[in-house]
C-alpha cells in the first residue's frame, strides 16, 4: 500500500478539500459563470444548437438523446461545448436539419455528421467527417437526411437521403457522392432547406423550390409565384422564411402553399421560423418580436439592444448580439438555452454560459456536466475526471448518494452533502462535502489534485482548469 498516498488523502479529506481562486469581473457575478463570446452565426433545430464564432470554432449544447451534437455520446448538454471537427479547419458555417448537421470550412469543404436513427445510412457518420466530392463551396443547408452545398459558380450540389425524392435528378436512394441539382437557372445566389426540399434565390430575387413526393423520381424545381423580389432567404424547419428588397418579411408553408406577408412595420434585419406559427423576428433597430401565420405579432422584450440574428427552435429563442453574445429564454428540458442549469423553462432571457475548460493531462476532456464555480470554488464532476486519470468511480447500491472512488490500493467513501468520509475504512471529517448539481456529484478541484497525486493549474484568461498526473 502506498502510505505517503494515503497520507495525502487523509489530510486532504480532513483538513483542505476547496481550492479558492479570485474571480475579478465575470458575468454571473454571483456563480461565477462567464459568457460566450465572439459567436457570429447560429443554427439550430429539434432544441440541438450550434454557433460558430470569430476564431472558426464549433460550440454546441442542448438536445443529444440521438447523438445529435457529434459529440459521440447520447447525453443532452445544458452548457455550450466546444467541438473539434479538426485539429487544423477553420469554420465560417454550421446548418442543423433533422437528422443530419453539416459545417462550412474556410477551404470550401464540407464536413457532416448525423443523429443515430433507423433511417441513417452506412455512409453517414455520428462525428464530423469529411464529405467527399464537394469543392469551392461557399454556402450550405442542412435538410432532412440530406446536405445541400452551393458553389462559387452559382450551382447547388446535393449529398444524402433521395428516398422520397429531397434531390432532384438523382437516383432513388442514398446519394454517396454530391449529385448537382438539375433544372435551376444559373447562378444560384443563396440556399437554404426544409426537412423534405430546398430553397434557391436568383440574383434577380426570385425563388426556385423542390418538395420531396412519395414518387421514387425527384421532382423538379419550380418558380414560387406570389411573393415580391426577395432579398434573402433563412433558415427554416418546416417552412420557409425571407426578407424582401423593401426589408420585409415573409414566410411561405410549402404543405398548405400559404404565403404570408409578416405584419411588421419596422426594417426586418433576420428572421427565423420552425413552423408556420413559430417565428421570430429582429429589426434593424435590434428589437425582437415572435410571430405566428394570423399576424399574431407580439414584442419580446429583456433582450439586448444591439441583437442581429434570432434562431427559433421548437420552444425556445436564441438571439445573437452584434457583440457576438447569445441570449436565450423559453423552454429548457435539453438544455437547449445553454445557461448551465437543469432549470426546465424561463422567461427572462439569459446569456449562454461558456463554461470552465477542463484540460487532464493534455488532453481536452468534455464531462457530461460541465465544471462550475460556486462560492469562488471549482467543482468537477467526479465520474469523468477521476475515470480520466486512472481512477474507478462506482455507488453504493444501497443509495446513489454514497460514492466509492478506488485508485490502486486506496479505497473512498464520500457521502454527498456530509461532511464525513471513509479512507480504507477510516472515518475522517470533510471541510466540504460533494455535492450533486444537475444529476452530476461534482467535488472540488483541490479534492482531484490530492486525492490522485496531480498538479492542478487554473488559468484564470483561458478559463481551464488543467489536471496533471505523473502517471
Amino acid at each position: 500500500m502506498n502510505k505517503k498516498w494515503i497520507n495525502i488523502i487523509g489530510i486532504t479529506l480532513a483538513v483542505y478539500l476547496v481550492i479558492t481562486i479570485s474571480v475579478p469581473n465575470l458575468s454571473f457575478a454571483s456563480t461565477g459563470k462567464r459568457t460566450l463570446t465572439g459567436v457570429i452565426q447560429l443554427s439550430g433545430t429539434n432544441n440541438s444548437v450550434y454557433a460558430i464564432n470569430k476564431k472558426g470554432e464549433l460550440w454546441t449544447w442542448g438536445y443529444n438523446q440521438y447523438g445529435n451534437l457529434g459529440l459521440g455520446d447520447e447525453q443532452d448538454r445544458f452548457a455550450s461545448v466546444h467541438l473539434v471537427v479538426s485539429p487544423t479547419a477553420s469554420l465560417k458555417q454550421v446548418s442543423s436539419g433533422r437528422h443530419i448537421n453539416a459545417v462550412l470550412t474556410s477551404e470550401g469543404k464540407v464536413m457532416s455528421w448525423s443523429e443515430k436513427w433507423p433511417g441513417q445510412s452506412a455512409e453517414q457518420s455520428r462525428t464530423p467527417v469529411i464529405v467527399e466530392g464537394f469543392s469551392g463551396i461557399k454556402q450550405i443547408a442542412a435538410g432532412g437526411n440530406f446536405v445541400l452545398g452551393l458553389d462559387q459558380e452559382g450551382k447547388i450540389w446535393a449529398w444524402g437521403s433521395n428516398e422520397s425524392g429531397q434531390i432532384p435528378g438523382a437516383n432513388h436512394g442514398f446519394i454517396n457522392k454530391p449529385a448537382a441539382i438539375q433544372g435551376l437557372p444559373d447562378h444560384i445566389k443563396a440556399i437554404t432547406a426544409s426537412e423534405n426540399g430546398g430553397y434557391a434565390l436568383t440574383s434577380e430575387g426570385k425563388i426556385w423550390f423542390w418538395q420531396a413526393s412519395s414518387q421514387n423520381k425527384a421532382p423538379a424545381p419550380v418558380l414560387l409565384k406570389g411573393l415580391p423580389s426577395i432579398q434573402s432567404i433563412h433558415e427554416g424547419g418546416k417552412v420557409l422564411a425571407a426578407i424582401d428588397q423593401n426589408q420585409h418579411g415573409w414566410i411561405y408553408d410549402p404543405d398548405s402553399g400559404k404565403t404570408i406577408q409578416l405584419a411588421i412595420t419596422q426594417p426586418i434585419q433576420h428572421i427565423s421560423a420552425q413552423q408556420i406559427n413559430n417565428i421570430a423576428v429582429v429589426t434593424k433597430s435590434g428589437k425582437i418580436y415572435s410571430a405566428t401565420s394570423n399576424n399574431d405579432i407580439r414584442l419580446l422584450n429583456g433582450y439586448p439592444a444591439n441583437n442581429i440574428a434570432v434562431q427559433q427552435n421548437s420552444l425556445a429563442l436564441l438571439v445573437l448580439t452584434r457583440s457576438g453574445e447569445v441570449w436565450s429564454a423559453g423552454n429548457n428540458v435539453n438544455g437547449q438555452l445553454g445557461i448551465d442549469s437543469t432549470v426546465r423553462h424561463i422567461e427572462q432571457p439569459q446569456p449562454v454560459v461558456f463554461p470552465i475548460q477542463l484540460n487532464i493531462n493534455g488532453k481536452s476532456v468534455h464531462t457530461i456536466n460541465a465544471p462550475t464555480m460556486i462560492n469562488n470554488t471549482i467543482y468537477v464532476p467526479i465520474r469523468g475526471v477521476l475515470q480520466e486519470i486512472g481512477a474507478t468511480v462506482s455507488w453504493s447500491p444501497a443509495s446513489r448518494n454514497q460514492v466509492i472512488i478506488k485508485r490502486k490500493n486506496t479505497t473512498i467513501q464520500l457521502n454527498v452533502n456530509q461532511t464525513k468520509a471513509v479512507v480504507n475504512g477510516k472515518s475522517v471529517t470533510l471541510d466540504a462535502p460533494a455535492k450533486n448539481i444537475n444529476g452530476s456529484v461534482m467535488v472540488p478541484l483541490r479534492f482531484i489534485s490530492q486525492a490522485a497525486g496531480a498538479k492542478v493549474n487554473w488559468d484564470q484568461n483561458t478559463y481551464t482548469a488543467a489536471v496533471t498526473t505523473s502517471s
